[in-house]
């Protein structure tokens, strides 16, 4: 996962999601905001929207929490409620919450450790 999403969700004990919960959803749901985000009416690498001016300028896209924020406040201001999962991507919510449990679970320095030992 990127910095960005470290800083926006914090990885503490009490945010590690448990299997079938509502917290689990939740974050698979957002991540799937940076998995398929023309799919929740986002910017995407390919496909920028963007203005004249802002073509040139370089877009980072993996600090999506801005931009996540901004489009669900409109969302919420214009009285459509919170944004729904898209149909098609209901299959995959249940693979993305495995994809962050395996993620959290994981003890990333012990592997780097083991597979590419230091020689200092």
């Amino acid at each position: 996962m990127s910095p960005a999403w470290r800083e926006g969700k914090k990885l503490s004990s009490e945010l590690r999601p448990s299997s079938g919960s509502k917290e689990d959803d939740c974050i698979a749901r957002h991540l799937l905001k940076y998995i398929f985000p023309l799919q929740y009416k986002l910017e995407s690498v390919f496909h920028c929207q963007s203005g004249y001016r802002e073509h040139f300028e370089r877009r980072r896209f993996a600090d999506r929490e801005a931009e996540i924020t901004v489009c669900f406040r409109v969302l919420e201001l214009q009285a459509k409620g919170a944004c729904n999962t898209p149909a098609r991507l209901k299959q995959t919510l249940f693979l993305a919450s495995k994809l962050f449990r395996n993620h959290v679970r994981c003890g990333y320095k012990p592997l780097l450790d083991k597979t590419c030992p230091s020689k200092v």
